[in-house]
C-alpha cells in the first residue's frame, strides 16, 4: 500500500475517511496480529508512509533509522515515512495533544496532573505535560512499574487537578466503562480523553456533569492526521482546511438528538432533518412500540410509568450507540437519569422549545391528560431540558417547517459547516444553552451559552 494505518484492531477506525477529507489519497488499514507481524511489515518497506497505533508505537520507535524531536521526547512513533528504505519516525500525536489541551483551555502548568496509561500515547501526553511545568506528574498503571502508581493509589490523590486518559477504556463498543471516576477528585479542573469513539466517553460525560472542563480525542486525531499528511506528501498542513475537516468529521459522527415536551414537534422536525441531511431517522417512541409489541398507552395501562421508563432507557442506550442519525426522543426521556448521558456520547442535543399553550392534550400521550397536567409537567421538565441541551430552538407558532430549518441552520453553524441559507425568512431563533463540546473551528464565542483507534 502507499499510505495507511497499522495496528492490532482497526475495525472501527475513521482514518480512511479522515485522510480522504484532508488530502484525497487512498489510505488503507492493515491489522497486524502481533509485534512480529508489525516488525516484518515496517521493515518490508512496502509503503510510502504509515501511521502506527495501539500497540505498536514503541516498536516503531525502536525500528526507525531517524527520529524527530517529538518522537524522542515521547519515546513513541505514530508516523513512519519510508525514504528509499530509510525509515523516518515522527510523533505528530504530541502536537495533536497540545492542540486538544489548548482548545479545551486546560493548562498543566503548576497543576497536579494524573495520566492514566503507560503506552505510547501515554508517553506522548507526558512529554507535552512536562513541557508546561506541572507541579507534579502522576502516572497510573494497572501493573505499576518504577515511578508509577496503582489505580488504587491514584484514587486517594484528592489533590489531582487535571486528569488525562490515554488508555482505550471507554472506547466503543465498551462505551459505558470509565477508567476512573472523576468524582473522586474534588479539586479537578480539567479532563482530557484521547478516545474519540464515542465523541464523549463516559469519563468526559461524567466530568462535564460535575462542571469540569472536558474534551474527547477527536481534535487530537484530526490535527495529528493533518501533520502526518504533511510528512507523507511534503505539502504543509493548512490550519483552515484542518478546522473544516474537524467540523465535517464531527458532524458525520454526531447524532442529532431532539428533546422537548410532548407535541412540541420533535418527530415532525426530525423527519424533515433526516430527509434534508440524508441521515437515518430514529423515533424512540416508535422504536419502543415495535420492540415491545404494543402502543405506549397500552404499555402504561398494563405496566405503569416506572416499568416504561426502564424499557425506554434500554432503547435510548441502543439508539445512542449509532452515529450520524437524527433521533427524536419521547418527552419524558429526561426523567431517566442515565438516558441523556448515553445520548450525549455521540450526540448534539437540541431542545425544541414550544410554549405550553401550544401543546396538545391527550391523543397518543398518556401523561398529557389536561392543560394543568401539561403545565405541571413542563415546570418539572424544563430545567432538565435546558441542562442537557447544547442548543435550544424555539417553535412558538407550531410552524414545523420553519422550526426544522432553524434547527438545520443551528446544526451547521455549530459544526462550522458552510451551506446555502434556506430560502424562507423569519426563522425562529436558535440559542446555545451550554458550552460546545466539539470545537472544530472559528466562531466559538458567538454560540457560547465534545471509536476506535486511529
Amino acid at each position: 500500500m502507499e499510505f495507511g494505518l497499522i495496528g492490532e484492531k482497526l475495525g472501527q477506525s475513521c482514518s480512511p475517511r479522515l485522510h480522504q477529507l484532508l488530502a484525497g489519497y487512498d489510505y488503507q488499514l492493515r491489522e497486524l496480529a502481533d509485534e512480529n507481524a508489525a516488525k516484518e511489515f515496517l521493515l518490508s518497506g512496502k509503503y510510502r508512509g504509515v501511521n502506527v497505533t495501539i500497540p505498536y508505537k514503541k516498536l516503531a520507535y525502536s525500528l526507525c533509522d531517524e527520529l524527530d524531536d517529538a518522537a524522542k521526547a515521547a519515546g513513541a512513533v505514530n508516523t513512519v515515512v519510508n525514504q528509499s528504505g530509510r525509515l523516518l519516525g515522527y510523533n505528530t500525536d504530541l502536537a495533536g495533544f497540545e492542540r486538544l489541551a489548548a482548545s479545551a483551555q486546560i493548562s498543566f502548568a503548576g497543576r497536579v496532573v494524573l495520566v492514566l496509561g503507560t503506552g505510547g500515547t501515554g508517553g506522548t501526553a507526558r512529554a507535552a505535560i512536562t513541557a508546561q511545568g506541572p507541579k507534579e506528574l502522576l502516572v497510573a498503571s494497572r501493573t505499576p512499574g518504577p515511578g508509577q502508581i496503582s489505580y488504587e493509589e491514584a484514587k486517594k490523590r484528592t489533590d489531582v487537578q487535571v486528569l488525562v486518559n490515554t488508555t482505550p477504556v471507554g472506547m466503543f463498543p465498551h462505551e459505558e466503562e470509565m477508567p476512573i471516576d472523576p468524582g473522586l477528585f474534588p479539586n479537578l479542573e480539567g479532563v482530557l480523553d484521547v478516545v474519540y469513539n464515542p465523541l464523549s466517553t463516559a469519563l468526559v460525560t461524567k466530568a462535564r456533569s460535575l462542571g469540569v472542563k472536558s474534551r474527547g480525542g477527536l481534535e487530537m486525531l484530526v490535527w495529528q492526521a493533518a501533520l502526518a499528511c504533511e510528512k507523507f506528501t511534503g505539502i504543509p498542513a493548512d490550519p483552515r482546511r484542518t478546522r473544516q475537516v474537524l467540523g465535517r468529521l464531527a458532524f458525520e459522527q454526531s447524532n442529532i438528538v431532539l428533546i422537548g415536551m410532548p407535541s412540541c414537534g420533535k418527530s415532525t422536525i426530525g423527519r424533515k432533518l433526516s430527509r434534508w441531511m440524508g441521515s437515518p431517522f430514529v423515533d424512540l417512541d416508535r422504536m419502543l412500540e415495535e420492540g415491545e409489541g404494543c402502543t405506549i398507552p397500552e404499555y402504561f395501562a398494563a405496566w405503569g410509568e416506572e416499568a416504561y421508563r426502564k424499557r425506554e432507557a434500554v432503547y435510548a442506550a441502543r439508539a445512542a450507540r449509532g452515529s450520524g442519525q437524527v433521533i427524536a426522543c419521547g418527552g419524558g426521556v429526561v426523567e431517566g437519569e442515565e438516558n441523556l448521558p448515553a445520548l450525549r456520547r455521540n450526540g448534539l442535543v437540541i431542545f425544541i422549545d414550544r410554549p405550553v399553550e401550544g401543546l396538545r392534550v391527550g391523543g397518543h400521550r398518556p401523561l398529557s391528560t389536561s392543560p394543568e397536567a401539561l403545565r405541571r409537567m413542563e415546570q418539572r421538565r424544563r430545567p432538565l431540558y435546558e441542562s442537557h441541551a447544547d442548543l435550544r430552538v424555539e417553535n412558538p407558532g407550531g410552524n414545523f417547517d420553519r422550526a426544522a430549518r432553524a434547527v438545520l441552520e443551528a446544526v451547521y453553524a455549530y459544526f462550522d459547516l458552510e451551506r446555502a441559507k434556506p430560502q424562507s425568512a423569519g426563522h425562529p431563533s436558535a440559542q446555545s444553552v451550554r458550552k460546545r463540546r466539539v470545537s472544530p473551528a472559528r466562531g466559538n464565542a458567538r454560540r457560547r451559552g465534545r471509536r476506535p483507534r486511529r
